[in-house]
Parts: structure tokens; sequence; C-alpha cells
């Protein structure tokens, strides 16, 4: 399934980043585009961890079941990009539920899941996408204060949506706006041209030695 945890530190801290620039350079946009603003700042360390202790378990169950389970046994049957596209449709379908779910917000979790899937698919191992999960809901609720997927969490930054919420995502979060989607985009693109480029070439120059 992928949970080996031997020479996995660099996908746990590699996730860590990736999610951080995602959100990070999310929030930095839409702050200084005018789209959000900061009413507060507060830190309430007990909420603060019981919020990353949530996170981290769904974001462990999903990714066991989405990526460990489904996207393991469709790579049985069929070949790797339709079982990333099938996976990742399930992974959409998860959330219809939440709380002002949206064309765009789907179309976000879509891509969400082809990230996840990719960096699965890469390194087969959990460890990368359980941690780009994890912190990827973690900075964008408890953070930086949008909603994770329509829920709200008590949040280091008290943030108010302005203008449009297809551009800051509105009530259901940064994952509804189009901000999120281009920079999940870049993102797919950086990976692939990561690990199919840079990584698989720097390993058959160690082999060749």
């Amino acid at each position: 399934m992928g949970l080996s945890v031997k020479n996995r530190k660099q996908d746990l801290f590699y996730g860590f980043v990736m999610a951080f620039s995602i959100i990070g350079s999310g929030f930095l946009a839409l702050y200084l585009s005018g789209y959000i603003s900061i009413l507060h700042i507060q830190i309430n360390l007990s909420d603060f961890l019981l919020s990353f202790i949530i996170l981290a378990m769904a974001a462990f169950e999903e990714e066991i079941f989405i990526r460990g389970y489904i996207l393991n046994n469709l790579l049985t049957v069929t070949n790797k990009y339709v079982a990333l596209i099938i996976s990742s449709a399930i992974f959409a379908l998860f959330h219809i539920l939440n709380n002002d779910i949206s064309y765009l917000s789907m179309a976000s979790l879509f891509l969400a899941g082809i990230l996840l899937g990719y960096s699965y698919l890469f390194t087969n191992n959990l460890w990368f996408p359980i941690s780009l999960h994890l912190f990827w809901n973690f900075f964008q609720g408890p953070v930086f204060g949008f909603h994770v997927s329509g829920q709200s969490f008590p949040s280091i930054l008290l943030i108010r949506d302005i203008g449009n919420p297809l551009i800051n995502g509105g009530k259901f979060g940064f994952e509804g706006s189009v901000i999120c989607i281009l920079t999940e985009i870049i993102s797919i693109f950086f990976l692939i041209t990561y690990f199919e480029f840079f990584r698989l070439k720097k390993a058959d120059y160690h082999k060749k030695k």
C-alpha cells in the first residue's frame, strides 16, 4: 500500500513545503489584490492542536483509502493515467455533500486528487500525499483562516472575503477559487517536471556511474 517509513522523512518535508507554497502563495495573491482582508490575529493553542489532530486523521484515512486502496487497485487493471483520473474523480465526489460545494470547487478537488495521486505514483509511498494533504488543509484553515472544503476551523488569522467568490473561494474556502485552480495546475506541472525529468534522469546518471 505504501506506508513504509524507511527513508521517507524527505517526502514528509516535501509535502509540507508544497502545501505551504500553494496555500501561502494563494493567500498572498488574494490579500495583495484586495479579495481578502485580515480582521484579527489570534492564537489558541488547544484549538490549534485539536485542529491539527483532526486534519491529520482525515488526511491519513483519505489517503489510505483513495490513493493506497482505490488508486493502487486500479493500477492493476488499467494504465496509470486512467487510474489517476478515476481515483481523482472519486476523491472529488467524496466532497459532493460538503457545504457550499460548486462546479468550480469540484474541479479544484479533482485537480487536488490529480496532484495527490501523482505524488503517490512517483514515490510509490503514501507519506508524500499524506503530508501534502494534511498541511494543505492545515495551512488553509487553522493558519490562514479559509474554510476547508466548506468547513470552518479556529484559526490564527481571522479573514474576510471581499468581492467575487469565484476569485477568493467564498464560503467553501480557498479550494473554491480560480486562484486555487491555477496554483494546482502549476504544481501538477512542477511535480511532473521534477519526477519525470530531473529525479529520473538523476537516478539514471547514478546507475551509469
